[in-house]
């Protein structure tokens, strides 16, 4: 049992850090000072390219990019909705987040950029959630109107898009707030003309978070207008989830030992009482109470050895079996189970 919770518990930690990453975000983040407890545009990255650029360079960056965040007020006719507005590069981003991959795709297409528009004067693309899409009764083709307020200025800025597509990542938060356009859209307006907020890189190996934001920092040295973070920085909730799981898991590792203990102990104490008579005679014919006490030791390490190797073979087999199987969670709690932001989708594997 320990073996297959230990397994479990670590596919959920490695699985969650993915989708998170994969969410819109990254495993190394160079954001303005600040911006992750106070997401305003009050300071920006003046030169994102030029980050870009440098970040593309480090060795286990699978893939890099540029992203613009801000707030907003999506509205449809007589409706409205307050969002967080993602300003992306139309090329990139599918391949950086899941959110704007196929897979999530449940209607429609990604954005295009304004070149790729039937008319330069046509209202640009916009992609949204379902449930933001449903609350406002929207579909593919529909035509909305984004307001938001534009760095430096206390007056709104407004524009109309169409929708260009729909995603459904099962994340309330997600598909309910969360809109996408192309980046230049969201500079203009916002009014960053070549700034952005944030730049995002997906590492090959999430484990080398730490050691590629260190070379990060380096390359950047001397610069006090960015900040690089990990996903354990930007994501807290992971790593909060994973110390609960972890001190639950230690204590029911050690109510299992202690089970384990106890039912060893009850063995042999009903092995040495139902054997007085025979352990009286051994002492009669001289057997010293040193060589009793070796013999009743080497019979308790005899039968923990055998059920240690017993429980560590059906551990191990059934850990392989899950690993193979998985466990469809639904069959337990139904569908949409929601565990630190996040849907469980797949299986459950060790």
């Amino acid at each position: 049992l320990v073996l297959v919770f230990e397994g479990i518990t670590s596919y959920g930690y490695t699985k969650r850090i993915w989708r998170h990453v994969r969410y819109g975000s990254g495993h190394v983040l160079v954001q303005p000072p600040g911006f992750l407890t106070k997401r305003t545009l009050d300071k920006v990255l003046p030169d994102p390219a030029e980050i870009l650029a440098k970040a593309k360079t480090l060795p286990g960056v699978e893939h890099a990019t540029v992203r613009v965040q801000g707030f907003g007020l999506l509205s449809s006719g007589a409706k409205s909705s307050s969002i967080n507005l993602v300003g992306t590069v139309p090329a990139v981003e599918p391949t950086a987040s899941t959110i704007a991959s196929e897979r999530k795709r449940i209607a429609g297409d990604y954005l295009r950029i304004r070149d790729q528009l039937p008319h330069p004067s046509d209202p640009g693309d916009v992609y949204v959630g379902k449930r933001l899409a449903d609350s406002l009764d929207l579909g593919v083709g529909d035509r909305v109107v984004i307001t938001v307020t534009p760095r430096g200025s206390d007056a709104t800025n407004s524009a109309a898009f169409l929708v260009r597509g729909i995603f459904q990542t099962k994340v309330k938060a997600v598909d309910g707030y969360r809109v996408e356009v192309d980046i230049d859209e969201a500079r203009a307006l916002y009014g960053l003309e070549e700034a952005a907020t944030q730049v995002a890189l997906v590492l090959r190996d999430g484990r080398d978070s730490n050691a590629i934001r260190a070379r990060l920092i380096d390359m950047l040295a001397g610069r006090m207008d960015v900040q690089v973070i990990t996903w354990e920085q930007a994501i807290p909730i992971i790593k909060e989830t994973a110390a609960f799981e972890n001190s639950v898991l230690g204590m029911l590792m050690s109510i299992i030992l202690l089970i384990a203990a106890v039912g060893i102990f009850n063995t042999q104490l009903m092995s040495i009482v139902e054997r007085t008579r025979e352990f009286g005679v051994m002492r009669a014919i001289g057997t010293s109470p040193w060589k009793m006490s070796t013999i009743i030791l080497f019979e308790t390490l005899i039968l923990a050895g055998l059920f240690i190797g017993l429980g560590a073979a059906a551990g191990y087999g059934l850990h392989h079996l899950i690993v193979a199987k998985g466990i469809d969670p639904t069959v337990f709690y139904g569908k949409d189970i929601e565990v630190a932001g996040l849907v469980i989708e797949d299986r459950i594997r060790s």
